[in-house]
């Protein structure tokens, strides 16, 4: 009886600080405290990784607001998905010229078992992902869409660690610490999408389309991570983040086209010509956005792999939120505040977790390798 009236209390506790809203003038000392905290989690990746990680945070909410606004005008999400891979595709192409693995350099049945093993795979669930995410959109708002993404994480760190990844158990408290604050943010983004009042039935679509974009998203996150950093059993050489976007690139275009296809048929294509001036810039604006984006997120992978790119990416539902109420003056609550906090220390935790991992395994080896010498030597 107790613990169920603890639980009431609590509940209630909650709900009043999720009424709390902060005024405005203190959004942009928030802001300003926000990337401070971004920068204290991820101090360790240097200036240089600082730099990726905010511009790949900006690249996503510059994304979806924009392709957002483009479904309004221009209702064929694949067929936009397929100019983001299709211009990714160029530029990965005029960028990877001279991007040659040693790995690349065998027979030509070998390098297409290979590419075949390895890209194939990753291709399709990287096509899926951002196929079923941008179908999504057209379902369902931000609020329903955070909610179901909590689990990215969760997924992506149990399938990494299925692949061979050692993960602390420190750095699952990290993820746990993150999810539980995006889970507070999610919940206030729920509020709002329920008070649109949308159908059921355009709700439950977009529900499932969202669900299977964060599996996709957890899955092609690991195989692109098992491409650039090593994991335990695992002793082939690791590819640079331009040569994997190099050979992922060609079969997304090719899945983008059919994807569009089959989908829209030649509707986008004969509408392309009577767009508005401001659809043309939307759609401009989301390719050049995209590829960046594509491109900022394997080097993300690259520098802190797959779980952490995860959390990480949950990032910028926390700059939209600050930046909007500075900028816009729109409403940001006291749940808003707590979950950064709590996604911040995740971060920051799962950090601290994995680099001490590496430096307990890389202790361990040192005795192996000085008795490994000692042998030689006598």
């Amino acid at each position: 009886m107790a613990h169920a009236h603890g639980q009431h209390a609590f509940s209630l506790m909650m709900e009043k600080a999720a009424e709390v809203e902060l005024p405005q003038r203190y959004a942009a000392p928030s802001a300003v405290l926000l990337f401070a905290g971004i920068a204290l989690a991820y101090r360790s990746r240097g200036a240089m990784g600082l730099a990726v990680l905010l511009s790949y945070i900006i690249a996503v909410i510059l994304v979806q607001l924009v392709v957002k606004e483009l479904l309004h005008h221009f209702p064929y999400p694949m067929f936009i998905c397929a100019a983001h891979m299709l211009a990714t595709t160029f530029c990965s192409a005029c960028a990877g010229m001279g991007a040659h693995s040693s790995k690349l350099q065998a027979s030509t049945f070998e390098w297409w078992r290979w590419y075949a093993e390895h890209f194939i795979p990753l291709s399709v669930t990287t096509y899926l992902s951002i196929a079923f995410n941008n179908c999504s959109l057209v379902y369902l708002g931000a609020g329903l869409s955070s909610l179901l993404g909590l689990a990215t994480p969760v997924i992506t760190a149990a399938v990494a660690a299925l692949f061979g990844l050692h993960v602390a158990p420190a750095a699952w408290l990290g993820i746990a610490v993150a999810v539980a604050g995006d889970t507070g943010i999610a919940m206030e983004g729920l509020k709002l999408s329920i008070g649109v009042g949308k159908p059921n039935t355009e709700v439950m679509w977009g529900l499932l389309l969202s669900l299977l974009s964060l599996i996709m998203r957890g899955v092609k996150t690991v195989f692109a991570d098992r491409l650039l950093n090593p994991y335990d059993g695992d002793e082939r050489q690791r590819l640079q983040p331009m040569e994997v976007l190099f050979l992922l690139s060609p079969p997304l275009a090719v899945l983008g086209l059919l994807g569009t296809l089959l989908t829209d048929g030649a509707a986008p294509w004969l509408e392309l010509p009577g767009l508005s001036t401001w659809s043309w810039a939307m759609l401009i604006v989301s390719i050049v956005a995209a590829t960046y984006l594509n491109t900022a997120a394997v080097y993300i992978i690259k520098m802190l792999g797959a779980p952490a790119s995860q959390i990480a990416s949950k990032l910028n539902i926390l700059v939209t939120a600050v930046l909007s109420c500075a900028l816009f003056g729109e409403r940001l609550t006291f749940a808003y505040a707590v979950g950064t906090v709590f996604i911040l220390a995740g971060a920051g935790i799962f950090e601290k977790a994995q680099h001490m991992l590496k430096v307990q395994e890389a202790a361990l080896l040192m005795p192996s390798k000085a008795k490994m010498y000692d042998g030689s030597s006598a």
